[in-house]
């Protein structure tokens, strides 16, 4: 029986075509994959690489590439917190990072003061004992008694009403500035008599006895009936000041507060002691119009909904006497009150 030859396969050459192909392009991928692993805009290398198959391939330049590696990569700055880089971010950390910061704000409060005026009486001793009448009864009278001694004086009821702007320099200190008006009230016991001359002698360095008469019906010893004078009078104020928390937090606070004040006399109604203290005079001249006071305070200050109440007592008092240099009584008012204050919450 006759063997016969197998037969060569046609498709074996194409076997081998395809395998030397796929040799060529993982051979072509790894020297690709080599060159590219170069620094940015290095050259490859220059010889030509032969394959296993003897093909020779010519490697390709890479112009744009730079190899990430652990140094370079820690060189480099850290991304922002808002960059593509730290996303995804939460809603929280967006509203965190956008917030305004907190601004130093103007507050402004209104505020009412009922009060309880009071005076203090001094004389000008130098001056009594200048005159040259030392043997007079006037004159007498005067050396021999103090005024707070031989006038009798009550307090009555006053107000203070204003408003104020507050400025915070710190979370414990403001500074306080405004506008606000007082009046002040309080009574003389006199006594109703017939009129006579008043006479009251003025402070003058030139010794030249300069002094103002007057008439009045009302006399400070004895007289037919008694009476009670009202002096008063109404003034302008411009407080700055400062305003200091002691302790507390934001629903109660504890602090004080001192202003100073300058102020303007817009109107009066003034009873003055002569000066031989037996009569009251009216006598709108020797009134001083500008005066300088001053304040302190403490309160207790607390927050409802959108109001701030503050409550507090006060003290003001008049720094210069309420009339000019050459009368010789100097009068001091000062007053006591209740601060009731009220502004708007943030």
């Amino acid at each position: 029986e006759l063997k016969t030859r197998p037969e060569v396969s046609t498709e074996q050459p194409t076997g081998t075509t395809r395998r030397n192909q796929s040799e060529r392009s993982a051979t072509s991928f790894l020297n690709t994959q080599r060159v590219s692993l170069l620094p940015s805009g290095a050259m490859a290398l220059t010889e030509p690489v032969s394959s296993a198959t003897g093909e020779r391939f010519t490697p390709t330049i890479v112009d744009s590439y730079e190899e990430i590696t652990a140094e370079t990569s820690a060189d480099k700055a850290p991304a922002p917190a808002w960059s593509a880089a730290a996303l995804p971010m939460t809603i929280e950390s967006v509203v965190n990072l956008y917030k305004p910061r907190n601004k130093k704000k103007v507050s402004f409060q209104f505020y009412f003061t009922p009060t309880v005026s009071y005076r203090k009486l001094s004389e000008n001793k130098s001056y009594l004992h200048s005159q040259q009448v030392a043997n007079s009864a006037n004159y007498t009278i005067a050396s021999m008694y103090n005024v707070n001694n031989i006038v009798t004086h009550k307090p009555d009821m006053g107000f203070e009403l204003g408003m104020a702007a507050k400025y915070p320099v710190s979370s414990r200190v403001k500074l306080r500035a405004g506008v606000q008006f007082n009046m002040n009230r309080y009574d003389i016991k006199a006594y109703s008599a017939s009129t006579s001359l008043a006479t009251i002698r003025l402070n003058d360095r030139s010794n030249r006895g300069d002094s103002l008469n007057t008439l009045t019906n009302y006399s400070n010893l004895n007289g037919y009936s008694s009476n009670w004078l009202e002096n008063l009078n109404f003034q302008l104020s411009a407080p700055i000041g400062v305003e200091v928390k002691l302790s507390g937090d934001d629903k109660v606070q504890f602090g004080i507060a001192s202003t100073i004040q300058p102020s303007y006399l817009l109107g009066e109604r003034a009873y003055l002691i002569t000066t031989d203290y037996k009569n009251y005079a009216q006598v709108p001249g020797l009134t001083r119009h500008w005066n300088v006071n001053t304040s302190l305070e403490t309160f207790v200050s607390y927050s409802t909904g959108h109001l701030q109440w503050q409550v507090g007592p006060q003290v003001r008092y008049q720094l210069l006497s309420s009339f000019i240099t050459k009368y010789p009584v100097k009068e001091n008012l000062f007053d006591f009150g209740l601060k009731v204050g009220i502004s708007l919450n943030k």
